[in-house]
């Protein structure tokens, strides 16, 4: 009996930190998959000119997997988080 106790808090633990551990990566595997995506889409390369659908624009410097920098015309570097540019 005492044994089939512990195997139940181990499985319980075990589960409950496999819920913390996916609830913490679902963001951070998000802006890596959309990364992927823009970087196979040819959608904007480094050097392109961009402009949002917010009235942004500017100069593609750097396609990260998790955001990718822009400056703009006031010589300001951005950063945009990848599933931001994913969705426009």
């Amino acid at each position: 009996v005492e044994m089939g106790l512990a195997l139940t808090s181990v499985v319980a633990v075990g589960s409950t930190a496999t819920l913390i551990f996916s609830l913490g990566t679902k963001d951070i595997a998000a802006k890596v998959m959309n990364g992927l995506e823009i970087a196979l889409s040819d959608k904007m390369y480094e050097g392109d000119c961009v402009e949002f659908g917010d009235g942004m624009s500017g100069t593609v410097l750097k396609l990260g997997w998790l955001e990718t920098q822009i400056r703009c015309a006031n010589e300001l570097t951005v950063s945009i988080p990848n599933t931001q540019l994913a969705s426009q």
